[in-house]
């Protein structure tokens, strides 16, 4: 590989090390290196001859910083570029991520952020009795640390610095760097998106929004306009659509860009359009097959004093990829009203006071926002299994009278499968005949012949079904043959339609409970 004079002149000042005289010289140093990981001599060398024979002729050179980097003393990075975490919407959250910030560039590294979560000019905050300055006057900040820190081999850092379309700052920052020596570390994109485009191609408004709360209609093509307009007369801001980035992205088996999350255990309900569904069970679903529930909610602060609004707008989005990370050390949050979830401690959980860190959340202090509009129902009420092929008397779709069924039977009822005793029992107390009967009619019709009730002591009543597609029912529906105290909710009546659930609780609630008094003793109430 020859240079040219410049070319030399930029090895020379960028990526040699002390007494290299040639590119050769560096790349040898990098395919030794490189092959080090190998665990004999023998294919060490194999790996070196491979690896300079590759770059030697350029069919294949690794990034500046390797070629800077590797085989030296010198303590910095070997990755050119990096994307800074979600930025929290605080000052401590801000200053972390100038100082991360500042350690990247120190050893070599250029990063990426986006600042769409910083909340907008203007905006109330609440604990310091004032107005945020917005995302584009924190930009200055990152800028000023670019400037001051000079990397390894004496690489100048660099930024890229994202705001997306519907962000209330967003005319502020397309128009940033129109004032000389603003930003002149950045390189500046607005982050677009599917929707935005076609708000554009179809003349619609576009509502700049925070947190839930719309600060500013415009026309999508005038905010498109005042971008290309821009980047003609002084080259920033670029576009990066971000639909287009997640849905080309080679690596989205393990992530969604900009819609990343730390870690939640696998028995986790998801809210999909398909009902509530366990995050093990998602990460075993293609992506695209299922869509996901979105929330995007904070806190707003209301014009009287000491109060907040939940803005809370819900959205469909189609799933790029639920993944296993491994194990790791969990958490379990409890509410006083009994809502439970367990998460790595770095996970946010959304309060009073904004996103917190699990572990950092403050026991008796912290309240915590869970979900309090109407979530989202399957269309498709068909069953998990085809059971109308096995019985053509049993039902092949979700009803209200299948989920009440189930429900008093989970509630109220056993089941007994494996043996030639396959059965599935009720119990009623007299005054809840009329229960009975409902019961009776739905699941006569169901056996293809009516079964009769038996009178127990204590005027209880027992009704027994041994039809055994009828077990195989509600058996692959989740009822389990346990005792009373190890009984769940089934799992699926959470990907069950609207009418299967109200039906499920309106059953459940009819059913009885026990008090357990002695070793052999029980007393219904």
């Amino acid at each position: 590989m020859k240079f040219d004079r410049l070319s030399q002149e930029v090895w020379e000042r960028k990526y040699k090390w002390k007494d290299e005289r040639t590119l050769d010289d560096n790349i040898k140093r990098v395919a030794r290196e490189s092959a080090k990981v190998e665990e004999t001599e023998e294919k060490q060398r194999e790996w070196e001859e491979k690896f300079y024979e590759l770059m030697k002729d350029a069919k294949f050179l690794p990034g500046g910083r390797i070629l800077a980097g590797i085989g030296t003393s010198m303590y910095q990075t070997l990755f050119n570029c990096f994307t800074l975490p979600v930025i929290e919407d605080s000052i401590e959250g801000i200053f972390e991520s100038v100082k991360l910030n500042a350690i990247i560039h120190s050893l070599g590294g250029g990063t990426g952020a986006n600042f769409s979560t910083i909340r907008p000019e203007g905006a109330e905050v609440k604990t310091k009795g004032g107005t945020a300055s917005g995302p584009v006057s924190f930009m200055t900040v990152f800028d000023a640390e670019t400037k001051t820190i000079t990397t390894g081999n004496a690489r100048k850092g660099a930024n890229m610095g994202i705001l997306n379309v519907d962000h209330p700052d967003i005319e502020k920052f397309i128009t940033a760097k129109h004032t000389p020596g603003v930003l002149t570390q950045f390189n500046i994109s607005v982050g677009i998106t599917d929707e935005f485009i076609s708000a554009v191609i179809n003349d619609r408004d576009w509502e700049l929004k925070f947190g839930g709360k719309v600060y500013k209609v415009v026309k999508a093509r005038d905010l498109w306009n005042l971008i290309v307009k821009s980047a003609y007369d002084y080259a920033e801001p670029g576009v990066i659509n971000l639909s287009t980035i997640n849905r080309l992205n080679n690596l989205y088996y393990i992530e969604n860009i900009q819609a990343t999350n730390p870690c939640v255990t696998g028995d986790t309900l998801v809210s999909t359009d398909r009902g509530l569904i366990t995050i093990e069970e998602l990460a075993s679903i293609r992506k695209g097959l299922v869509s996901l529930v979105v929330d995007p909610r904070v806190t707003v602060s209301n014009e009287l004093e000491g109060t907040y609004n939940i803005s809370l707008t819900s959205h469909v989005y189609p799933m790029a990829r639920a993944f296993r990370t491994g194990r790791k050390e969990v958490i379990r949050i409890t509410t006083e009203a009994g809502f439970e979830i367990k998460v790595t401690p770095d996970h946010k959980i959304l309060t009073d006071r904004g996103w917190v860190e699990a572990g950092r959340l403050v026991l008796n202090k912290d309240r915590v926002i869970i979900q309090s509009v109407r979530g989202i129902f399957p269309k498709n009420g068909k069953l998990p299994y085809d059971f109308s092929s096995l019985d053509k008397n049993l039902p092949d779709e979700w009803s209200y009278q299948l989920g009440f069924v189930l429900g008093y039977l989970t509630g109220n009822g056993s089941l007994r499968d494996g043996d030639k005793n396959c059965t599935i029992k009720f119990t009623f107390k007299e005054n809840n005949y009329g229960i009975l009967e409902y019961i009776k009619s739905i699941l006569d019709r169901w056996n293809g012949r009516p079964v009769e009730p038996i009178k127990r002591r204590g005027n209880l009543y027992e009704l027994s079904y041994r039809r055994r597609s009828i077990v195989k029912l509600f058996s692959v529906l989740g009822i389990k043959q346990v005792k009373a105290e190890e009984k769940e909710v089934p799992l699926s009546i959470f990907t069950g339609t609207e009418e299967a659930v109200l039906g499920f609780l309106r059953g459940l609630f009819s059913s009885n409970g026990y008090i357990e008094s002695g070793r052999h003793e029980s007393s219904i109430i």
